[in-house]
């Protein structure tokens, strides 16, 4: 059975509502070393993949980004840190969070 709250959020993307990544990591979500032109390194990075897909599936809804990968620092070092990064978001949420 599925939860209410599952289906409410793609619905919202379909009317046109806005869509928020947040990405967290270390090099390799940052998009370090990857190039498959015609992307490279941090448009090359998944989240901005993951961004680019969900911009044609969803054309009327605003897409943003949240992007605190970082190069040399693992993930584990950023869920340390999950609080003051959501905190400072002041309530506007992710929708989806990639780690």
């Amino acid at each position: 059975m599925a939860r209410r709250g599952r289906l409410r959020t793609p619905r919202r993307w379909l009317g046109g509502g806005p869509l928020r990544l947040a990405s967290l990591g270390g090099s390799f979500p940052a998009g370090t070393g990857c190039d498959q032109p015609p992307f490279h390194l941090h448009e090359c990075a998944y989240p901005q993949r993951l961004a680019r897909w969900l911009r044609r599936a969803f054309p009327r809804s605003e897409v943003t980004v949240d992007d605190w990968t970082e190069g040399a620092t693992t993930s584990a070092v950023f869920l340390g840190g999950i609080g003051v990064r959501v905190g400072a978001l002041h309530g506007a949420l992710p929708d989806v969070l990639l780690i």
